[in-house]
């Protein structure tokens, strides 16, 4: 007579999972802590400041003296600029790593690099 009764979870299965979550949370452990980030602001292809994630104020620079730059909160935003169309105004503040206001008529970009906060899925398993 065979033996059909299953079990729902093995002693391997068990070890699997455990070992899986190790590892994930020695993954998470392991990231680097990049502190807050800076928000590098570009003017015709050539980097003209970085500006710290982890403080607050208000920027201008001599390339673009009519645009406004702030940041507070981890974010950084255009608050003013004498293009015709304020579609870098109208974007809003970015704070995620990668993301990015540009002004083409003012040949302005900002773009986020080594923020801490998660910029979406990138994978899913």
């Amino acid at each position: 007579m065979e033996n059909n009764e299953r079990k729902l979870l093995r002693l391997r299965d068990v070890f699997i999972i455990v070992s899986i979550i190790a590892a994930v949370l020695v993954f998470y452990t392991l990231l680097p802590d990049s502190g807050g980030g800076t928000a590098v602001v570009l003017h015709d292809g050539g980097v003209i400041a970085e500006i710290p994630l982890d403080g607050s104020g208000e920027y201008t620079f001599p390339q673009v003296p009519d645009m406004v730059f702030t940041a507070g909160d981890g974010a950084v935003s255009v608050t003013a600029s004498g293009c015709g169309d304020k579609t870098c105004i109208r974007t809003g503040k970015i704070s995620g790593q990668g993301e990015a206001i540009i002004c083409v008529p003012n040949k302005i970009v900002v773009q986020i690099k080594g923020s801490t906060k998660e910029s979406g899925v990138d994978a899913v398993l």
